[in-house]
């Protein structure tokens, strides 16, 4: 925004006179109403370090409301005094809206000044001028109480202790002044309790806005609660004691503090409906603890169990692969916020579909190419955070550096007294969520038969494939699961071994016994070992041709069994089955196995 946009605005709108020059002050003129009183004072001034126009004006639209400080722009103000006028800083980041809407009302601020009576002088002959009693309008302005004489010693000093700061942000003046007035009062006790009976409610209440009286009785209450009696107050009182303990004042560390909070929060706003506990005091408690890093666990439970479920349930979603599939069905439902998954296919074959569902949504989840998902679903969110902006609260310090994790999903980083919130939200999941439930069902149905067939939707038809992957997936693992194992046992295996030896032995002639059996021979050799080896090799590599081996067996005096057994042993690690099958006779291949043994002899024979 610029200066000049304010000027033409009140031209246009409010038909007000071209600003009046202050000549021997260059860079300043003033917009004034058709009184003659001044509505706004406009500012520019040439920076010679920067060669820039600085540009600034003070506004007489009244004492700054509870909107106005949430405006980094508005500020005290630069030229004029009072607390009817309100500084502006005019830059880039102004809101022109906000400005126009500040000038309008100091227009009509100006109107409720003062209402002028004309009397007619002209009197016809024979009227006569009939005047009514009419009722003047209120004064806009609350009346306080009126300040009592013998206010303490103490208390004037502190009310003598409030300077304005100009160009300073409303906000930060109001709470540098209270932090302060605070600390100067810290200590201050009265032991006599003096009620205030008087209605009192404002925004952002600073020790500022009361009166001598409101204060006397602001004192003597807040010694009673440091006493622990706990008496009846108005909402802004309550509220000025918080910012209090926000600030520091009056507790010996950071627990006594969160202790402290606490006590307020059990006494004032867990009793009655009068305080509005969402966005104030469960707020400040959580960023109390976030802000002193306080991380002991009697601190952090605070949070539903409702809450807590959601919240694993979110992290349960953003790192499906990390969780078994029945931890995922969980999250979804509970995301889902009702039994939306038990439809018939659901309770009839509830394992079934508890992994269908964690499968589907595992390989949307890692598909990076998946664009439907990720336009959907917001995992993520790191934003700036300040702690209590919604307080009195002035930072004397900065903050040293951390990382404090609420929960399993928020985690604070502050970096050079600059904080971050990094909390995983996944917005738009609840909505992808019933179309995987649905298109899930859908096609698993069709998939199984015999269940009612659901309705497609054109907008599901992106999740088909997924639910088609994971039927594929289930079945092959089905078919494993299903694979007859065998089990081989080493010992009945020997007896095998022992027995063919037997019969062998009772077979051979004399002339034959001697040849096979060697003196002192009672294990086999490594020479042995490798020619049995070679032999079973060549016995395999000869059947894969297709050629016979029933002479090479009968030649080198071998059990067809036995030669079955070995050679089946050897390649069980890799094929996890039997390659071979013997008749008894004969020895033969399992054709659903030759490309799996040639692959491992090195390729097709």
């Amino acid at each position: 925004m610029e200066l000049q946009e304010l000027a033409i605005y009140a031209k246009d709108t409010w038909q007000l006179a071209e600003p009046g020059v202050w000549h021997d002050q260059p860079g300043i003129s003033v917009i004034r109403a058709r009184s003659g009183k001044w509505l706004a004072v406009l500012m520019k001034e040439y920076n010679e370090d920067t060669g820039e126009v600085i540009e600034r004006c003070d506004i007489k639209c009244g004492p700054a409301r509870y909107e106005d400080l949430l405006h980094s722009f508005v500020t005290m103000p630069f030229l004029m005094k009072g607390s009817n006028w309100i500084g502006i800083v005019i830059d880039d980041t102004t809101d022109y809206e906000t400005v126009c809407r500040l000038f309008d009302r100091a227009v009509e601020e100006e109107k409720k000044q003062g209402y002028t009576i004309v009397l007619d002088g002209n009197r016809n002959k024979g009227q006569t001028n009939l005047y009514r009693s009419t009722p003047l309008p209120s004064s806009p302005y609350s009346v306080r109480q009126p300040i009592i004489k013998n206010v303490p010693e103490k208390i004037l000093q502190m009310q003598a202790m409030y300077k304005e700061y100009p160009g300073e942000p409303l906000h930060v003046c109001k709470a540098r002044n209270f932090y302060c007035q605070a600390k100067f009062m810290e200590d201050y006790e009265d032991e006599q309790y003096k009620e205030w009976k008087g209605q009192f409610h404002q925004y952002y209440c600073t020790y500022h806005d009361l009166n001598s009286s409101q204060l006397i009785s602001y004192f003597s209450w807040r010694t009673q609660i440091r006493r622990k009696r706990y008496r009846s107050a108005c909402l802004s009182f309550v509220y000025m004691y918080i910012y209090e303990l926000l600030n520091g004042i009056g507790v010996k560390d950071a627990r006594d503090g969160y202790k402290k909070l606490c006590a307020i929060d059990e006494h004032y706003f867990q009793t009655g409906a009068v305080y509005y506990r969402y966005n104030t005091i469960d707020r400040w408690r959580r960023e109390y603890l976030i802000y002193h890093g306080i991380t002991n666990e009697e601190y952090t439970n605070d949070e539903s169990e409702y809450i807590r479920r959601v919240n694993h349930s979110l992290l349960v979603m953003s790192k499906p692969e990390e969780f078994k599939d029945e931890e995922v069905y969980s999250a979804i439902r509970t995301l889902l916020r009702s039994n939306t998954l038990e439809s018939v296919l659901f309770k009839t074959k509830h394992d079934y579909m508890q992994k269908m569902i964690a499968s589907v949504y595992r390989h949307i989840f890692s598909d990076t190419t998946q664009n439907q998902f990720k336009n959907a679903v917001q995992i993520k969110d790191i934003q700036p955070w300040a702690p209590f902006d919604n307080a009195v609260f002035y930072e004397v310090e900065k903050c040293p550096d951390m990382d404090y994790v609420y929960n399993e999903v928020e985690i604070y980083h502050c970096r050079d007294g600059k904080w971050t919130k990094e909390k995983i939200v996944m917005d738009g999941i609840r909505e992808v969520l019933v179309m995987i439930k649905h298109e899930t069902d859908r096609v698993v149905r069709e998939y199984l038969g015999g269940y009612k067939k659901l309705k497609k939707k054109e907008e599901e038809a992106w999740i088909t494939p997924y639910v088609e992957k994971a039927l594929e997936e289930e079945k092959k693992e089905k078919q494993r699961r299903n694979m007859p194992k065998v089990n081989l046992d080493s010992a009945f295996l020997n007896k095998i071994r022992d027995d063919a030896a037997v019969t062998r032995d009772a077979l051979l002639t004399e002339e034959e016994i001697e040849e096979v059996i060697e003196p002192e021979e009672t294990v086999d050799t490594k020479e042995a070992v490798e020619t049995k080896e070679e032999g079973n090799l060549f016995i395999l590599k000869t059947i894969l041709s297709g050629k016979d081996v029933s002479d090479y067996i009968q030649e080198h005096h071998l059990l067809p069994t036995v030669v079955t057994d070995e050679i089946n042993e050897a390649f069980f690690d890799e094929i996890g089955d039997s390659i071979l099958e013997c008749d008894g006779e004969t020895i033969s291949l399992v054709e659903d196995y030759r490309e799996d043994v040639e692959e491992l002899l090195g390729g097709k024979l």
